[in-house]
């Protein structure tokens, strides 16, 4: 069982489908580029890939970590947690509380607020697999008690307020912190651990190149989706978790923008031409691996033009189509998972490749079966 979660884009629905885009190959190394929440992560490590994962959040880092160190065995039980877990949450915080003090009002109520305080300040006596685990359970339980799951508006108030709801649950919203936290603990000891941590969990942008990154027969890529209405900016997001594992990044946020961000880094994703190029970089560093890249039908980079970028040198690309509901979306669309196999004698020279002209033409309307 692969843990469940509220963070946005995970692909855990779709594992099963993955599983046999990963199947049919030796299993060899292989790398989560974007690995987001987690779940394909702890997937290959499962399904015996020697696995790294990488993304530019500390806090996905942190959950990488996690799925690819835990070994059977290694958890704590549920009643010790819940002690120790409990009690860095009633901890006295010493001052500057910075959630308390910059926070008020935004995401959580002023007792949540002090409760995060304690946490963070008490957490940094901890062990450090200790503390891993701890911040990937308090991140759970606040994506948990946030509307929308995420951190990306000034929105307490549709929580706590008296207004007319459509969507989510106000029990789960309001449920302790640690109750949260001890249900995805729970989650956490029904995987069947391996009895070995292999694998490195990386935190790097990936805009600035490959250059530090190692050889993989496998590269699994599930980029953020740019859509008609702009591009899935989870810096901006989920920049809330990152002051579970930097304390004093709760004090450094942007003043001008209602939500307070803590961080803010840039995306080649966020544009149809520079994320062509940052695929042209990937098909360049990784010649030999398989690539498999997940994303949506009615993104404005097309399916087409995916395709087209994973079929040169070469390369054989297979499509598979799955009719998928996203979370919030408004209508059923597609999932589209594309497998990039390279010929069998790869002696090609395409370290000098550029990005393509002549994107072709997305159209929401009109997906093509390819």
């Amino acid at each position: 069982m692969i843990p469940s979660t509220r963070y946005h884009g995970s692909k855990r629905k779709l594992l099963v489908d993955l599983r046999q885009s990963f199947a049919g190959r030796p299993i060899g190394r292989a790398l989560d580029l974007y690995s987001g929440s987690g779940s394909v992560t702890l997937l290959l490590r499962l399904l015996g890939w020697q696995t790294d994962a990488n993304d530019y959040l500390p806090y996905n880092q942190n959950t990488a970590a996690l799925f690819l160190g835990t070994v059977a065995q290694n958890l704590p039980s549920t009643e010790e947690v819940s002690n120790e877990l409990g009690s860095l949450l009633r901890a006295r915080h010493i001052e500057p509380a910075l959630v308390s003090l910059h926070f008020s009002g935004i995401y959580f109520t002023d007792q949540e607020n002090s409760e995060i305080d304690s946490f963070c300040q008490q957490s940094a006596h901890l062990t450090a697999d200790r503390r891993r685990l701890y911040i990937y359970l308090i991140g759970q339980a606040l994506l948990m008690k946030r509307p929308f799951g995420l951190f990306h508006r000034h929105n307490l108030n549709l929580r706590i307020g008296a207004v007319k709801r459509s969507f989510g649950n106000k029990t789960t919203w309001d449920a302790p912190i640690l109750q949260h936290a001890l249900t995805a603990l729970t989650e956490l000891r029904r995987v069947s651990w391996p009895t070995n941590a292999q694998g490195t969990a990386l935190c790097r942008n990936t805009r600035h190149g490959f250059l530090e990154f190692a050889q993989y027969d496998l590269v699994y890529l599930d980029p953020p989706y740019l859509g008609q209405n702009g591009a899935t900016d989870y810096a901006d997001g989920y920049h809330f978790l990152t002051g579970l594992l930097d304390y004093t990044a709760f004090g450094r946020f942007d003043r001008r923008r209602r939500h307070r961000p803590i961080l803010n880094l840039p995306s080649r994703w966020h544009d149809p031409a520079s994320a062509a190029g940052e695929l042209i970089e990937i098909e360049a560093k990784w010649p030999d691996a398989v690539i498999v890249l997940s994303y949506r039908s009615d993104g404005l980079l097309a399916i087409a033009d995916l395709k087209a970028l994973l079929s040169r040198h070469g390369r054989t690309c297979q499509q598979k189509t799955i009719e998928y509901h996203y979370t919030h979306a408004q209508t059923t669309t597609h999932e589209i998972i594309l497998t990039s196999t390279p010929p069998v004698d790869m002696n090609l020279d395409i370290l000098g490749a550029t990005v393509h002209d002549g994107l072709a033409k997305n159209n929401r309307n009109d997906f093509r079966e390819l």
